[in-house]
């Protein structure tokens, strides 16, 4: 009979160590693959001060890290009028010579909110646009499909604020994932904005509607008019960085790990 209980202890304990790994596994797994999604969208933040007039618009593709603050990517232009573009990263340098080095001899053209920059050959880029702001949207112009895509750009700290004023405002979106409008749009700003054009597509606010429209969500690398009855600071909202997700995961496993213990 005692030879019998100690099999059975034996057994149970083996048991139980079956299912913690297993439970384990699993979770580490799932921790994992969220990671990864999570990382693939998440900008690393940094210093937002004020860029100076000369970039235009509200002062305040392809992805890959250099496993430091800094990302490279590229966003993909159309040869066939002009490209409503924005930038959820910036090279140090982010003087408008610089940021286009990628497309010269291709870029004609660009237009910011109230400034525009033109390029003639010998000479470079002339206009009042002379810096290019993260925050900001722009009109780009080439005369062949191609991608402009920057080096060790610094990303845009997603919590900076937006000084929107009544009327139309060309903005970017500081985030390289995509985010749905009525997630992205903070209640209390929302109430005072009524339309949102995208290049090609757009969205208008309806009583007891909501959006309705071609337009849907933003996305990084796109610019976007936002139209407002009156002035407003605009922060967006995006998700929470993968680093919370893994700490919560990681309680969570510790503590599952403490009860299985007991037993």
């Amino acid at each position: 009979m005692t030879l019998d209980l100690r099999k059975s202890l034996r057994s149970g304990r083996s048991g139980n160590t079956l299912q913690t790994l297993v439970w384990f596994g699993a979770v580490l797994i799932f921790t994992h693959s969220a990671a990864v999604q999570l990382q693939a969208d998440e900008p690393a933040p940094a210093d937002s001060s004020a860029a100076d007039n000369s970039s235009g618009g509200n002062i305040l593709g392809t992805n890959s890290s250099n496993g430091d603050d800094t990302i490279d990517y590229c966003l993909d232009l159309h040869a066939e009028g002009a490209n409503l573009i924005s930038f959820y990263a910036l090279p140090e340098d982010a003087s408008l010579s610089n940021v286009m080095a990628s497309l010269v001899g291709n870029a004609t053209g660009i237009t910011g909110e109230g400034v525009a920059a033109t390029y003639i050959d010998d000479t470079g880029w002339v206009g009042s646009l002379t810096t290019v702001s993260p925050l900001s949207g722009y009109w780009l112009t080439v005369s062949d499909a191609a991608s402009l895509c920057l080096s060790e750009a610094i990303p845009t700290d997603p919590r900076t604020q937006y000084q929107l004023h009544t009327g139309n405002n060309l903005v970017s979106f500081p985030y390289r994932g995509t985010v749905n409008i009525g997630d992205a749009l903070p209640d209390d700003v929302e109430e005072v904005i009524t339309g949102i054009t995208g290049e090609g597509v757009a969205a208008v606010k309806l009583d007891g509607q909501g959006w309705v429209g071609s337009l849907t969500a933003f996305e990084g690398g796109k610019g976007y008019w936002i139209k407002t009855t009156d002035s407003a600071v605009l922060v967006f909202n995006v998700p929470e960085p993968a680093g919370l997700l893994l700490m919560v995961a990681g309680l969570f496993v510790v503590s599952g790990l403490r009860r299985r213990a007991q037993w």
